[in-house]
């Protein structure tokens, strides 16, 4: 019994560490930083009504434009996820998205559609890999996203996640084996405790 309590709870701390969101904002709640530390817009930037009433985005209308999302890491991370909805008011464009942190800067180009449509396309992603930065360290980080001139970028449902150690994947085995053997163990027991 104890062994399988301990199992469930190896997995379930597991799991938690898989899924460690550290910032994410859909905008229509307030504060509009969502779950980030903060949230800063400059050159213009502004969260505004979409075409769908009621529901609310952050619009760059121009190069100078800026939206800068915080938050912190508390462990070392081999990479980050991020997946956030954007759309061009005018023509498909490329957007730079930039990760600062401890160890540097990480810019990454990411293509979006065009078009005045109210509806996103499907999820934008990226992933910040480790590269000449890696691991990424325990600290401050700032996500910014970057306006161009081809026309007003709309941005919405902006998520980042912490990619977890290789050797998480390896705990959360060894808790699936172990409760695997309690298991079976239970299974081929004998009535009263009996041996054979």
């Amino acid at each position: 019994m104890y062994k399988s309590l301990l199992a469930l709870a190896a997995i379930a701390s597991v799991g938690s560490a898989n899924a460690q969101i550290l910032g994410f904002s859909d905008f229509e709640t307030l504060p509009l930083r969502g779950t980030f530390a903060s949230l800063s817009l400059a050159g213009g930037a502004v969260s505004a009504s979409q075409l769908n009433p009621g529901l609310v985005e952050l619009q760059l209308p121009n190069s100078t434009s800026t939206a800068t999302f915080g938050f912190s890491l508390a462990a070392p991370r081999p990479a980050f996820s991020l997946e956030f909805d954007a759309r061009s008011f005018s023509a498909a464009t490329t957007i730079n998205v930039s990760l600062s942190g401890p160890n540097g800067t990480v810019t990454n180009p990411i293509s979006v559609l065009g078009g005045t449509l109210a509806a996103f396309p499907s999820p934008r992603s990226t992933t910040f890999l480790t590269s000449n930065l890696a691991p990424w360290a325990i600290g401050a980080y700032t996500l910014t996203f970057t306006g161009n001139s081809v026309g007003t970028l709309r941005l919405d449902n902006v998520g980042v996640t912490a990619v977890p150690e290789p050797g998480t994947y390896g705990l959360m085995l060894a808790g699936l084996a172990a409760i695997g053997v309690v298991g079976w163990r239970r299974r081929n027991a004998t009535p009263d405790g009996a041996r054979a």
